[in-house]
């Protein structure tokens, strides 16, 4: 009897630490990463970009789907306007081995973007994003495959600023309107 009176305690005991703690960091304003509420200017928002099929754009429309952005099909039917203006990938050598051969490349991704809006202050920006590749001339295909993987990692990070920076900006607004 005693035994179940102990068991319950430290139950109860570690369900109030556990309330404790996540109220704690609600408090703080934790949230988690990715979730990103947009301003109602924004909204309906339509993306205007010369390639649909970018590995870019699929990832802010699966960002746009995660938030519950609403999408306009039109220009003229939305309230702001993302145009994706520039995506530019490119690399440079970084270093080379006493032979003259290449080593490691800088893999870069370069996206210039604009906001327009009826109700939004409008946004000019451009972001640029870098990574190291190691080149082993003896795996020349895992190469072309991680530089791949490094391409799609900067492009989800450039639809993450982004996001931000959208958010950011449509905050500005509102608080210029009050």
């Amino acid at each position: 009897m005693v035994n179940m009176f102990v068991s319950v305690s430290i139950k109860f005991k570690i369900l109030v630490l556990l309330l404790l703690c996540m109220s704690l960091l609600t408090a703080c304003g934790f949230h988690l990463r990715g979730k990103v509420d947009l301003p109602e200017q924004l909204s309906p928002l339509y993306v205007k970009a010369e390639n649909l099929n970018s590995d870019l754009l699929r990832e802010l429309d699966r960002l746009f789907r995660t938030n519950n952005v609403s999408r306009a099909e039109s220009e003229a039917r939305a309230s702001a306007v993302l145009e994706i203006i520039q995506v530019i990938k490119s690399q440079r050598v970084l270093s080379v081995d006493t032979r003259g051969r290449v080593r490691e490349y800088e893999l870069s991704l370069r996206i210039q973007y604009s906001l327009r809006g009826k109700d939004v202050s409008s946004l000019d920006k451009t972001i640029h994003l870098g990574r190291d590749l190691l080149f082993d001339p003896d795996s020349v295909l895992a190469i072309g495959y991680e530089q791949e993987v490094l391409y799609e990692d900067m492009n989800r990070d450039a639809a993450r600023l982004i996001l931000q920076q959208l958010a950011a900006v449509g905050k500005k607004t509102v608080n210029s309107e009050q």
